[in-house]
């Protein structure tokens, strides 16, 4: 569940894929994403936490948009981070997608 105070500035969509949850008033289908995983170092500081929509959070884990380097995140560092965690998950998602494409194709094809 993700404090309302990050419901504010994302405007209730998800800084990842741009879901949007107005429509719906579908708050609880958003949560809290450490940027950086706090199992990796992240912290709990505003620069640090989004608000990220089920799936993407879901897909995202514990992937390190750092890289493995800690240098301090700063505002500009922040854009890019969210940018590397955006490409991730999209790529995660184009790979399920394939692999689902022939899944059915196999299935068709009966092997």
């Amino acid at each position: 569940m993700a404090s309302w105070q990050y419901y504010v500035p994302y405007q209730l969509k998800c800084v990842y894929c741009g879901f949007d949850g107005k429509p719906q008033k579908a708050w609880w289908l958003f949560s809290n994403d450490h940027l950086v995983p706090q199992k990796l170092g992240g912290g709990n500081e505003d620069l640090n936490i989004v608000l990220a929509c089920s799936g993407c959070n879901s897909t995202k884990k514990d992937f390190d948009p750092t890289d493995g380097s800690r240098d301090p995140l700063t505002p500009e560092s922040r854009d890019r981070l969210i940018e590397r965690a955006r490409n991730f998950i999209r790529k995660q998602r184009a790979m399920w997608e394939q692999d689902a494409h022939w899944r059915r194709i196999r299935a068709e094809l009966g092997i």
